[in-house]
């Protein structure tokens, strides 16, 4: 856990220190405020999502039809969060479920994939992980996208955490960014009441 909130404070001090003057700047800006709201929500609270849904209860949800896009149809929460560029991350939690998504409209998505495999590659204390995806797409009118995901075995939990990143440069939502705990099937399973903490 302390390599985390290592990494989320290095990659805040890049978002504050980030110039806006000019447009590469603000991407740059903008992937900083998307990597560091990534790990802050999702990554520091997936193993609790609980205890982000009591965080963020009194916060203003976005409405319920704009919130069913963010969902895929699942009932949920989903949240408007400005970042200190003047932009604004939708954080989608589905009901019951354990995954957060994160999701930006405009952010220099090198920057956003770089920071992204650099968070895959540092595992929670204890666990071991694997990039387990790296696929380009094209769709039938010609949008591409990039899917990344990485996979962390927790020790003794019979659980695992797939964190994943698409990135669509031609799509309204430029960046989506997941984060779930799964059930391993080959590990046997620990009990519910006891939560994973990295």
């Amino acid at each position: 856990m302390k390599k985390i909130l290592l990494l989320a404070a290095a990659l805040l001090m890049q978002a504050t220190t980030a110039q806006v003057l000019k447009p590469e700047a603000k991407a740059a800006a903008q992937a900083d405020d998307f990597n560091t709201a990534y790990l802050n929500f999702c990554i520091k609270h997936l193993p609790n999502l609980n205890d982000l849904r009591k965080k963020l209860e009194d916060a203003p949800q976005l409405p319920v039809k704009r919130a069913e896009y963010f969902l895929r149809g699942q009932d949920g929460s989903a949240w408007a969060v400005p970042t200190p560029h003047n932009d604004t991350l939708i954080l989608a939690i589905p009901a019951g479920k354990n995954i957060c998504t994160l999701y930006a409209r405009h952010a220099d998505i090198a920057r956003v994939e770089e920071a992204f495999a650099t968070i895959g590659n540092t595992t929670p204390d204890s666990a071991t992980g694997e990039k387990i995806r790296d696929e380009h797409t094209t769709d039938k009118a010609g949008h591409s996208s990039h899917t990344i995901a990485y996979q962390w075995q927790l020790p003794d939990s019979g659980r695992k955490m797939l964190i994943s990143l698409t990135t669509a440069p031609d799509s309204d939502t430029q960046i989506t960014a997941s984060a779930a705990i799964l059930r391993d099937e080959s590990k046997p399973q620990s009990s519910p009441a006891v939560p994973y903490t990295p």
